[in-house]
């Protein structure tokens, strides 16, 4: 398994002719990776995104955070800690 941080076209592509098992990537710019990742898929090699999608490529799945739970129950937790002081 290959993860690429901080991607670039020219980094999977690096990534790529490794034929690795695998490779796990944050796509910052999905348009630009998208042709990429396809390829990958298309040779056999997994790739799953995580932290940034590439929706429209044919990763096999996103792993993500929601970032709307995440900010709700930070909130919950830091009122509940206030015990409801401050603003």
């Amino acid at each position: 398994m290959t993860t690429i941080s901080r991607p670039s076209r020219a980094a999977f592509e690096k990534a790529l002719s490794r034929k690795p098992t695998g490779i796990l990537v944050s796509a910052a710019d999905a348009t630009l990776l998208k042709d990429s990742i396809d390829r990958a898929i298309g040779a056999g090699i997994p790739v799953i995104t995580v932290d940034s999608d590439a929706p429209d490529s044919k990763r096999l799945f996103f792993i993500g955070t929601n970032n709307y739970q995440a900010g709700l129950t930070g909130g919950e937790r830091l009122a509940a800690e206030l015990k409801g002081k401050g603003t």
